[in-house]
């Protein structure tokens, strides 16, 4: 786990991020934070990550549980495998489901992080998309929609380089 913290200051919200490789990669928590930062707002982040994993992963790593539990978050961003959203929707429904038990138990919002389509099968976002909104209906969790975002992006910007040359990973 890395964090930046505030000493408790009441004017700081605190996020916590629980994903894999995509939350890692360009430290999305701490682009997020400067981004807070240059609107005038005082956010505190941390990360739960390890490369490759799913929720259904966190959900029995305890150093996920434990940071959940300890820190007093506003919210707690989930993201999933980048296909699990497609591959196994029922996973990802039922791990998200116990993951957001435990993060209200602690007075925070789960957020669920809508990952994107790879760049040579964008049509994908579709299924990326409903499967992450269903969820979160079904848990009463908000949604960070990430990947329609990135479709908006493209469809305005067609030349707009938003991957890295692996057509998955994004670029900075």
């Amino acid at each position: 786990m890395t964090i930046n913290d505030h000493c408790g200051d009441p004017d700081t919200m605190k996020t916590l991020f629980i994903g894999n490789s995509y939350t890692q990669c360009n430290n999305l928590p701490g682009m997020v934070r400067d981004l807070a930062s240059a609107a005038g707002k005082r956010l505190n982040t941390a990360e739960v990550t390890s490369g490759g994993k799913t929720l259904e992963w966190h959900w029995y790593n305890p150093e996920t549980l434990e940071t959940i539990a300890q820190a007093g978050w506003d919210f707690v961003v989930l993201q999933d495998h980048s296909l699990g959203a497609i591959e196994e929707p029922e996973r990802l429904s039922k791990s998200a489901a116990r993951l957001a038990g435990r993060i209200r138990q602690v007075n925070a919002a789960p957020v669920l992080y809508v990952t994107w389509a790879r760049q040579h099968i964008p049509e994908m976002q579709d299924a990326i998309t409903e499967s992450y909104t269903r969820v979160a209906q079904e848990i009463d969790a908000r949604l960070a929609p990430v990947g329609p975002a990135w479709r908006r992006a493209l469809a305005a910007m067609p030349g707009l380089a938003m991957h890295v040359q692996d057509q998955s990973y994004p670029n900075i």
